[in-house]
């Protein structure tokens, strides 16, 4: 699979940013240009640039979006809005710019007017005074939501994943903050699905007078070299000559723990047939296993199921031709 070259909008253009800008950079940016090319509070630069504040908060939309942005630096304007392919299987949604580029603007300053930097100062002074006991509400951040990959082996067994982040923590002044890293561990259980949530509570950016978002990982399938997962089952596919399709053959799979399963077919191998091993496939997480009356709890495994592509041969000869259809047509009597 091959990256799709950006093309169109240039995002980080748009914030005068660089490609590797942090979260907080991009946050600062669009707080700067939104500002200043606000079609009320300068009506004289919105006039030259009619386009630039909806650019601005088009490009502050996708990359305060880990997922988009990602999407993004490595697919381009074109695959974001489009849809790229998923590790899985399927596409990702195509982006759309929906709303109006006011409701981008109030969501971050909190406040649809044109002057809300003068607000928000104005605010901090009066809290000033009013000490502790002051009355300005504090809002919870958006919670980041972060895909985090893991091979087919992984999920079989379950794992520990340890991952590396970064968040701005408040000093101690209570005003400013730093970029400090921390290294969370993920427990990973048997069987977890694609789409699985993992959460760690209010462990996003600090900031004055916001309360942290969540941190949120999204599990996702890895791509592998012979398995697909269907669910709790497993998906391999082989490719048979006629002739073993016809007479019977045998299929070695190696598992995803290492062992090796030699699996007899004695069926004919026609066309939408399949061999279905028994408790060879994912595990079930253990809630759907244990945490079910029996008469609905998961089996402790799903199955292996495996599709066939027969080859037929590329050329007869007249007298092969005769015997299989000698051969064929004495089958139907």
């Amino acid at each position: 699979m091959h990256d799709i070259q950006p093309k169109g909008i240039d995002y980080y253009g748009v914030l005068e940013l660089e490609k590797h800008a942090s979260l907080q950079e991009i946050k600062q940016a669009f707080r700067r240009l939104s500002l200043k090319f606000h079609p009320v509070r300068n009506p004289e630069r919105f006039k030259k640039e009619p386009q630039r504040f909806r650019q601005l908060c088009e490009a502050y939309d996708v990359l305060s979006n880990h997922q988009n942005r990602t999407i993004y630096d490595q697919y381009g304007e074109a695959g974001l809005k489009r849809g790229v392919p998923r590790p899985n299987g399927g596409f990702t949604d195509p982006y759309v710019f929906v709303g109006e580029p006011e409701d981008i603007f109030c969501d971050f300053f909190g406040t649809n007017s044109p002057y809300a930097d003068l607000i928000d100062c104005t605010k901090k002074a009066f809290s000033q005074y009013q000490g502790d006991g002051g009355t300005q509400e504090r809002k919870k951040a958006p919670n980041l939501v972060t895909p985090l990959v893991l091979s087919l082996q992984e999920l079989y067994t379950g794992c520990l994943k340890k991952v590396r982040v970064s968040r701005r923590v408040l000093d101690d002044s209570g005003t400013t903050t730093t970029l400090r890293e921390k290294i969370l561990t993920l427990h990973i259980e048997p069987g977890w699905p694609a789409g699985k949530t993992i959460t760690f509570r209010e462990e996003g950016d600090q900031g004055p007078n916001i309360i942290p978002g969540d941190l949120v990982f999204v599990l996702e399938d890895a791509p592998h070299a012979h398995f697909e997962r269907d669910g709790h089952d497993l998906i391999y596919r082989v490719r048979v000559p006629l002739v073993h399709a016809l007479t019977g053959c045998s299929v070695d799979v190696q598992t995803l723990d290492g062992r090796l399963l030699h699996i007899s077919v004695h069926d004919v191998v026609f066309p939408g047939f399949e061999k279905v091993v028994r408790g060879e496939g994912m595990p079930a997480p253990t809630q759907e296993r244990d945490g079910l009356p029996p008469a609905n709890r998961m089996p402790s495994k799903g199955n292996l199921i495996i599709r066939f592509t027969v080859e037929f041969p590329r050329r007869l000869s007249q007298m092969q031709r005769h015997a299989l259809r000698a051969v064929l047509l004495a089958g139907t009597k």
